[in-house]
């Protein structure tokens, strides 16, 4: 495990909120996008993938644990995280929010195609981590981009029509009885004219439990999706489950 001071990279405090390491997140990536950097590409790419890194283990809860008392310690390898930077990348291209950042970004015209990634992750970056190839002419893709593919996967559709985690945010699912709602639930503006299909992971008392999940299209901000059954059991009844939507 690296020695960087993900905190600095980010510009944020060690309680830092959720939302500010977003805020962070995003106004810096926007900034260090190599096409915003002329003449200082190299040290663009190493700094976004930096800042794409340290949003990675700062906003997952488990990961950023275990970095802070490795970070308390001095960095001692005895307490070095139980992940690797594999996995860091592995769950940031499996992040709704930096999927949705990375399609903001390329709606204002900034590059994001498999050159990008492979010169800024390292070259090969998703055979590595998927298994399976990046690029949208290889065989099997159906013609679509290799941007369309990565942005697919981040909200539930994976290449070649296979289906993957449609999201791996921190969800914010509080209890009414039985039932449980899941606030904000993140769906892009191209999706929630489209619809989605996908798989989701969220905690139903003391499971984790998984759910196929089906998003109509022509959603907005505040429709709500009702999954009956799928909330908390007790006294031989059982909740439901209600996404509420947020088009971002």
């Amino acid at each position: 495990m690296n020695q960087k001071d993900y905190y600095k990279i980010l510009g944020v405090g060690e309680s830092a909120s959720e939302t500010e390491i977003k805020k962070a997140y995003r106004k810096l990536a926007f900034q260090y996008h190599p096409d915003r950097n002329p003449g200082k590409t190299k040290e663009a790419e190493q700094k976004f993938k930096e800042i794409n890194e340290a949003y990675e283990v700062l906003s997952d809860p488990n990961k950023r644990q275990q970095y802070n008392q490795f970070r308390k310690f001095g960095y001692d390898p005895r307490f070095a995280p139980q992940f690797s930077q594999e996995d860091i990348f592995r769950d940031l291209f499996r992040d709704a929010y930096a999927g949705q950042v990375f399609t903001d970004m390329r709606g204002q015209g900034l590059r994001f195609d498999e050159d990008f990634f492979d010169s800024t992750f390292g070259k090969g970056i998703f055979d590595t981590l998927f298994g399976s190839p990046a690029s949208g002419r290889t065989a099997g893709y159906g013609g679509r981009s290799f941007l369309e593919e990565l942005l697919g996967r981040s909200f539930g559709q994976a290449p070649g029509g296979r289906q993957a985690t449609a999201t791996r945010t921190r969800p914010v699912i509080k209890q009414e009885g039985l039932d449980l709602h899941w606030y904000d639930f993140p769906v892009s503006r191209q999706k929630a004219l489209t619809g989605l299909e996908g798989e989701i992971k969220y905690r139903r008392g003391q499971e984790i439990k998984k759910l196929r999940i089906k998003i109509p299209p022509n959603v907005r901000t505040g429709s709500k999706v009702r999954y009956k059954g799928m909330g908390l059991k007790a006294n031989g009844q059982t909740g439901d489950l209600y996404l509420h939507i947020k088009v971002s």
